[in-house]
């Protein structure tokens, strides 16, 4: 008999996806089983949707978008998550953007991803956002501590405060996902924590590193893969996203590679062709041997 069924497989511990389709011919009279298979694996899984883009590879160009960043102070470059990353020293270092609209979600679907690795925890160190603390407006994320906080998505307060998680020298991935009635925050592709949608607006810049006119502290470390969408991305495509960084960049379209293997079964077991093969386009053949 043939067996036919399909599998996804989504493994976040390598950067494979593996999309795949398997084949047993069985031989009732032999007992023995023939895998007939064409095997795809999708090596990098790119989610639709940037807007903008910042892999700090030695640049702060607007990958996707033509939003390019300007380095403030001694704003560097260090060892990235992926490539290269923005080198904070927790001295008034930040990456400024200059384009109004970017970071200003409105109403729409958002989906804002990055990497980030501490050298200091302190408290409400700025990592990113478009926010003018100082007057209650527009919205961030901050390190707490041991702590991630998101203020201003659903009024100014601090909305979602994780548990405590973070030690220095190590990499998280952090997502900020909005849909019309909530604001989702995952680390390292689980949820952390919920809350209603009510993004705050200001003429204040998207920055990376610290805000505008915020008395607290800079943040001191590195963060990268900056990455804004317009669209609100599932679970899944956050797991795949953080998969593919640890495995290598995927900065382009999906990549995918196909191997084909052949198993030589008797002529009588349904070989069209007299050649001795059965490759997968012919594998129902065999169901005249079950």
């Amino acid at each position: 008999m043939v067996r036919i069924w399909g599998g996804l497989h989504g493994n976040t511990g390598s950067s494979l996806s593996v999309f795949a389709l398997w084949v047993f011919a069985s031989v009732g009279a032999l007992g023995v089983f023939h895998p007939q298979a064409s095997l795809a694996q999708t090596r990098c899984f790119d989610p639709p949707g940037k807007t903008h883009q910042w892999r700090a590879e030695g640049t702060a160009a607007d990958g996707v978008g033509s939003d390019d960043g300007t380095l403030v102070g001694d704003t560097t470059y260090g060892p990235g998550r992926v490539g290269q990353a923005f080198q904070f020293d927790g001295a008034g270092d930040y990456v400024q953007m200059l384009d109004a609209s970017t970071g200003a979600f409105s109403s729409g679907d958002f989906s804002l991803l990055f990497w980030m690795n501490a050298d200091t925890l302190a408290p409400g160190s700025y990592l990113l956002g478009k926010s003018l603390p100082d007057f209650g407006q527009g919205w961030d994320i901050r390190l707490h501590n041991q702590q991630v906080q998101v203020s201003g998505v659903n009024g100014w307060a601090a909305n979602i405060t994780t548990s405590d998680f973070a030690v220095t020298g190590t990499w998280y991935h952090v997502a900020l996902v909005g849909t019309a009635s909530a604001v989702r925050l995952y680390v390292d592709g689980a949820l952390a924590g919920t809350t209603g949608r009510a993004v705050g607006t200001t003429s204040a810049p998207f920055r990376i590193g610290l805000t505008t006119n915020f008395g607290g502290n800079a943040f001191a470390g590195r963060i990268d893969e900056v990455t804004i969408f317009d669209r609100a991305l599932s679970p899944f495509e956050i797991a795949s996203v953080i998969a593919e960084a640890t495995g290598g960049a995927c900065p382009g379209s999906t990549t995918t590679t196909s191997t084909t293997t052949t198993t030589t079964l008797p002529r009588q077991c349904g070989d069209e062709t007299g050649d001795g093969n059965v490759t997968a386009t012919d594998a129902l053949a065999v169901l005249r041997c079950s």
